[in-house]
């Protein structure tokens, strides 16, 4: 959640400059990629960890039979492929905070050159 932290800090500091200078104090609302961010990591998450406890339930089932390990080894394969899933969506998570990221550097870019060239005069 280093993501969340960073755009929350940019998004304070941003704040606090214009506070200080006493002018008019003007924030970014929220991105949506911030909150698709939120959400699909939620996703991710909640996938993985039921993979995971698909995988202590599937292997508590077991039995000492080659058709027992031969049902396991199919289930085992389906919960990979939804593992791969949830790390797929973790990823694309972290591809959409960036992005928020991005946004909120472009705004407080924009936003500085307003507050030098109000400074200015």
């Amino acid at each position: 959640m280093f993501i969340a932290r960073i755009l929350g800090e940019f998004c304070k500091g941003g704040y606090d400059v214009q506070e200080v200078l006493g002018l008019t104090i003007e924030t970014l609302k929220m991105p949506k990629t911030a909150k698709a961010f939120i959400a699909v990591m939620v996703m991710a998450m909640m996938t993985l960890l039921i993979a995971v406890v698909l995988h202590f339930i599937f292997a508590a089932d077991v039995e000492a039979t080659e058709a027992s390990l031969a049902d396991l080894e199919q289930r085992l394969l389906a919960l990979d492929a939804v593992r791969r899933f949830g790390v797929g969506m973790y990823l694309f998570s972290i591809a959409l905070g960036l992005s928020a990221i991005i946004q909120l550097l472009w705004f407080q870019a924009v936003r500085v050159r307003e507050l030098a060239e109000l400074h200015q005069t």
